[in-house]
């Protein structure tokens, strides 16, 4: 099974959305540095089908996958991030005391 493109013109395709923010090396040639970061944007980040330049002609949701753990390897661990937002006061809290057993 194939569509029109593919069996007339040998141009691949998929379902798959992809492209409008492709990869590139400055912000002249993509939309996003290859850590998946968006240039002229901090904390902006992107990891999805659309960073991809072009249609590999497969089915490409492994890929995307690869690339999306790729992008999310550079974004620092959560436990260091949760580190630098401050503890909350629980001295307020009702304490409850635990269910009984049946």
């Amino acid at each position: 099974q194939s569509i029109v493109l593919e069996a007339l013109a040998n141009v691949p395709s998929t379902a798959h959305i992809l492209g409008g923010a492709v990869i590139g090396k400055d912000a002249q040639s993509g939309v996003v540095d290859p850590c998946g970061r968006a240039f002229g944007y901090q904390n902006l980040l992107v990891c999805d089908g659309s960073i991809m330049p072009a249609n590999p002609g497969v089915n490409p949701s492994l890929t995307i996958a690869a690339l999306a753990e790729h992008v999310m390897s550079h974004v620092p661990a959560r436990a260091t991030a949760l580190d630098t937002i401050p503890r909350h006061d629980t001295a307020h809290v009702e304490q409850r005391p635990a269910l009984a057993e049946a």
